[in-house]
């Protein structure tokens, strides 16, 4: 079986994106590289693709509050 891409795939692609298989799923590798990237994690905020892993779903009124 082929790997497939995530539902972010297009998202990144659109940010120029390497990618790379992983578990069936073709997966962003990098971005930006690996210094801006780990920058943006520490001042402000990353997104990360997760789309070979498990999803959990969170929600309700405390959701917001639950995760940070």
């Amino acid at each position: 079986m082929a790997p497939a891409p995530t539902a972010l795939h297009d998202f990144f692609e659109s940010l120029g994106a390497d990618f790379h298989s992983l578990h069936g799923a073709i997966v962003p590798l990098r971005v930006s590289g690996v210094g801006t990237e780990y920058q943006a994690c520490q001042k402000g905020f990353a997104i990360f693709d997760g789309g070979d892993r498990a999803w959990l779903e969170v929600s309700g009124s405390n959701a917001e509050s639950f995760l940070q």
